[in-house]
């Protein structure tokens, strides 16, 4: 299994924290303070020094690269019918003429 950022199924949770959280614009406090979070060696993703998390939803690589060649599959058929329909509606146009 999987972790989904937008739409992208990241293979591990490392990779997909790092796609979210390096991603996350910093937040300027009312006193003028900037306040960012930063990834820390061996700790993680930290926020003012403390480790955070999220909840990401799971999902399969596997599942999204069957889901795109089925629909690559439909296009493709439908593609292919209308060049059948295209020459040989051509086809009879020339043998009529």
């Amino acid at each position: 299994m999987g972790y989904q950022v937008g739409h992208i199924c990241y293979a591990d949770r490392e990779q997909a924290e790092n796609a979210y959280f390096s991603q996350v614009p910093p937040t300027i406090a009312s006193d003028g303070g900037m306040y960012r979070i930063y990834y820390n060696k061996g700790v993680g993703w930290a926020f003012k020094g403390e480790k955070v998390t999220i909840a990401l939803p799971e999902c399969s690589p596997f599942q999204n690269f069957k889901d795109g060649a089925e629909i690559g599959f439909i296009f493709m058929t439908t593609a292919v019918l209308l060049w059948a329909v295209m020459n040989i509606k051509n086809f009879l146009n020339k043998m009529v003429n």
